[in-house]
């Protein structure tokens, strides 16, 4: 009876291992795309989104290592670098699951109905007078709704460090002036 017990444990102990293994070869579960470019400094976006520090393209491909309750960390594929994506609530207006929605998706982001030079632009992280508020969005994330908090209005304001400003001024939904 106990050498039954035994192979029935074994048995079971194995079965669990081996599934195990398949689910850690199988990991797309944790695998997304950049839906937004965003920066990060020494590790951490903030979703003040400060416009400073190491670049995150938009469509690059990420594995999500874990949810908590104000953070998403993430590891850059290409990279293996781990980001850590702080949700500062009261200037993003957002809890930690509109921020994961806004900032990874399952599918790359479909660019292809961007010329070329918008493609360039977006991937690049460049604001520049001519581009349209989805443009935007793409190559540097949302605007905190702490300072902007309609994305209708003709006027967004992003940070560029903990104590500067950018003022981006829309006409008809296209950037048409920039304040610093």
């Amino acid at each position: 009876m106990r050498k039954v017990m035994v192979a029935v444990l074994m048995t079971s102990f194995i079965l669990t291992w081996l599934s195990l293994g398949h689910a850690a070869e199988s990991a797309d579960d944790s695998i997304y795309y950049t839906r937004v470019g965003f920066s990060h400094q020494k590790g951490t976006h903030r979703t003040t989104n400060y416009l400073l520090g190491t670049r995150v393209e938009v469509n690059t491909e990420v594995e999500v290592l874990k949810k908590k309750k104000s953070t998403i960390s993430i590891r850059i594929v290409s990279t293996n670098q781990q980001v850590k994506i702080q949700n500062v609530e009261n200037f993003s207006g957002e809890d930690i699951d509109g921020i994961f929605e806004r900032m990874f998706s399952r599918e790359a982001t479909d660019l292809t109905a961007y010329s070329p030079e918008q493609v360039e632009n977006i991937m690049a992280g460049n604001v520049e007078p001519g581009m349209t508020k989805e443009e935007i969005i793409l190559a540097i994330g949302y605007p905190p709704k702490q300072k902007t908090p309609s994305l209708d209005r003709n006027a967004w304001r992003y940070w560029q460090s903990k104590w500067d400003t950018v003022l981006l001024y829309f006409k008809d939904d296209v950037l048409d002036d920039m304040l610093d």
